[in-house]
């Protein structure tokens, strides 16, 4: 699976100059070539007239993953008028048709992170103010959220991406504030009431490769400390990270991994050895009528054939955060921004990719004062 969210943290932008030895992508991956990249906004068609106590889909919501092939997961916001109340709907994007998958009565809100190439997502469900609790929808009940187990003690728990042997991967957050650890977790679709605790040296899990390599990072998503990778009983961090702090791994496919390395700039791991990727991309909008500024870059999808994706001016570990984002791709050693919505260009038009399939589509959001709105970039 292929996802991916500026840190607190300032990173010191070092180059690696490490060269890997270069493996042959998937059948059918492909890299930037040279196409133009198109948005779609995926905006939902409510019956009308409106239905008495009916609930109301808006075009709020967000991409925030995908199988790699042709499905994307996110989701929605809902209200209803009469009574009044209001929640979300995770999401699975096929083509034209938006299958939606259900929260509770009492935990309204839901969220799909990711879903495989069977149809199964996983995501959380919660309630207003409260923590969030890991769930599995499986392919053909997408009213049935199933509460994936959780280690004792935990304040909350996150599943972030399911790969095609059913393997889920997320974290587990406990205590509060500056006192809040995160601890790797991971679980399968087979058996959801089944958890596997990794502890702190795994952190948060972001990912998990077709090869079943885990990807994620230590610390915590507002205080990152370092990239980690490889299977599920040996996590441990990956090379090229002089330093402790600010370094994260994002996603992983084929033989690569994108983040960024702890005491460095953006990177790509190719089998295990770091490559530097250029530091500076297209700046977030400043606001104004003046030139935009290039930004720091924070890798946060890649697809086997290598190619990546980025945000600049966002939080990249925090994929739900709202703000000024500008999103770009890699081409010939440089990154190249991907094009806002028509609508959205004004001063407070922004954008931000999360995932990228296979076939080279984009997915992520597209926003006008803050308002988020999936969307998928095409190269045609």
């Amino acid at each position: 699976m292929t996802r991916g969210k500026l840190m607190a943290a300032a990173l010191y932008l070092g180059t690696l100059g490490l060269v890997g030895t270069a493996s042959p992508p998937a059948a059918g991956a492909v890299a930037a070539e040279d196409c133009t990249y198109r948005i779609s906004v995926l905006e939902f068609d409510n019956p009308l007239p409106r239905p008495p106590g009916g609930r109301w889909f808006s075009g709020f919501g967000q991409i925030l993953g995908s199988d790699g092939v042709n499905r994307f997961a996110g989701w929605r916001h809902w209200s209803v008028t009469s009574p009044w109340s209001f929640g979300s709907v995770g999401v699975i994007w096929t083509g034209a048709t938006e299958q939606h998958l259900e929260g509770t009565a009492a935990e309204p809100w839901a969220t799909a992170f990711d879903v495989n190439g069977s149809g199964d997502a996983v995501g959380n469900l919660n309630a207003s103010g409260a923590g969030d609790h890991a769930v599995l929808w499986r392919a053909g009940a997408p009213a049935t959220p199933v509460r994936l187990a959780e280690p004792a003690g935990a304040t909350s728990t996150t599943a972030t991406a399911v790969d095609d042997n059913g393997v889920i991967v997320g974290f587990a957050t406990f205590g509060s504030g500056t006192g809040q650890t995160t601890r790797g977790l991971t679980w399968s679709v087979s058996s959801p009431g089944t958890v596997r605790d990794l502890g702190a040296t795994a952190g948060v899990l972001s990912d998990v490769g077709a090869d079943g390599r885990v990807v994620g990072f230590t610390g915590r998503a507002d205080a990152p400390g370092r990239a980690v990778a490889g299977p599920v009983t040996a996590v441990t961090p990956l090379p090229g990270q002089p330093g402790t702090t600010g370094g994260y791994a994002f996603a992983t496919a084929g033989p690569f991994v994108v983040g960024r390395g702890a005491g460095t700039g953006p990177l790509r791991w190719e089998n295990g050895v770091a490559q530097a990727l250029p530091a500076l991309a297209p700046g977030p909008n400043n606001f104004s009528s003046d030139p935009i500024p290039p930004a720091p870059a924070f890798p946060v999808a890649v697809n086997s054939a290598g190619l990546v994706v980025a945000n600049t001016g966002h939080l990249p570990l925090d994929r739900l955060a709202g703000g000024i984002a500008r999103a770009s791709y890699l081409k010939d050693g440089e990154w190249r921004a991907l094009p806002l919505d028509p609508e959205d260009v004004d001063l407070y038009g922004s954008n931000r990719a999360v995932t990228v399939t296979e076939d080279g589509r984009i997915g992520g959001t597209s926003s006008a004062a803050d308002l988020e709105r999936p969307a998928i970039w095409t190269c045609t």
